[in-house]
C-alpha cells in the first residue's frame, strides 16, 4: 500500500479481532496526522457546512465545492473554495476523502463519475450521503477494482432498500450502510411545522433556510 493512500475500508482490525491476532501491521506501520489528510466536500449547506466545521475542529485542511461563487462576508477562512465545472475538478486532485453532500438535481445527477474519479489522487476514498444518483456506480467499482479509489462509504443508492444482486455489498473496498447518516426526528419535524404553520398564520417571515427554490430543485 502506498503511503499517501487511505487504508481500505475493509475492516481489518475487525478481521485481526475475530482472528484473535494481535496485528499492528494493519496500517502498514504508518500513522498519519490529520492534518495531512485534505477532505473534499461538494455541497456546502447546512449538512456540509457542520461538517466542515467538524472536519476543521479536527485538525483536517478542507476544501468546498458549491453551486455558485461565495461572497467573501460569507466565507470561512480556513476552508478553500471552489465553484463550477472547472472548480469541481481542481478540488478533486487534491482531495483524499471526497464526501458528496449535495441536494440531488439535474445538474449534479452522475456528478460522480470516472472522470472525476480519475482526477482523485491515487488511494483517495469517497463518502456518498447524499443520493445514490450521484453516483456512476459502474464507475465507481471499476476505480476501487482498479486500486486507484481505496474505498468508498456508502450510506445512499439509486434502489433502496440495496437489492441483494448489487456487488456493492460484498466489495472488499465498499461499506454499505441502509440511508442512515440523518434521520428525521419525528419530534424536530412536527415542531419545525408548528413553527412554519404559525408564521404564516401570523404573517411574519419563514426562516431562509426552509425554503425551496423550485428552479434550482431544492
Amino acid at each position: 500500500m502506498m503511503q499517501n493512500q487511505i487504508p481500505p475500508c475493509s475492516d481489518a482490525y475487525l478481521e485481526a479481532q475475530n482472528d484473535c491476532r494481535w496485528d499492528k501491521s494493519v496500517e502498514n506501520f504508518t500513522i498519519r496526522d490529520n492534518s495531512s489528510v485534505r477532505v473534499g466536500i461538494l455541497g456546502l449547506g447546512n449538512l456540509g457546512a457542520a461538517t466542515a466545521t467538524l472536519l476543521l475542529a479536527a485538525g483536517y485542511p478542507v476544501s468546498a465545492w458549491t453551486r455558485s461563487a461565495r461572497a467573501n462576508d460569507q466565507k470561512n477562512a480556513r476552508i478553500s473554495y471552489y465553484h463550477d465545472r472547472e472548480g469541481l475538478f481542481e478540488l478533486a486532485r487534491e482531495a483524499q476523502i471526497l464526501i458528496c453532500l449535495l441536494p440531488l438535481t439535474d445538474e449534479t445527477a452522475g456528478l460522480l463519475d470516472a472522470r472525476l474519479f480519475a482526477t482523485l489522487p491515487p488511494g483517495a476514498a469517497i463518502i456518498n450521503v447524499a443520493r445514490g444518483g450521484h453516483v456512476v456506480d459502474v464507475d465507481l467499482i471499476q476505480a476501487l477494482d482498479s486500486g486507484h479509489l481505496s474505498a468508498a462509504v456508502l450510506d445512499v443508492f439509486h434502489e433502496e432498500p440495496l437489492p441483494k444482486i448489487s456487488p456493492l455489498w460484498t466489495h472488499p473496498r465498499v461499506r454499505v450502510f441502509p440511508h442512515v447518516s440523518s434521520v428525521t426526528q419525528r419530534q424536530e419535524a412536527v415542531r419545525q411545522m408548528k413553527e412554519n404553520f404559525d408564521s404564516m398564520d401570523a404573517g411574519t417571515d419563514i426562516p431562509r433556510d426552509r425554503f425551496i427554490v423550485r428552479s434550482r430543485g431544492y
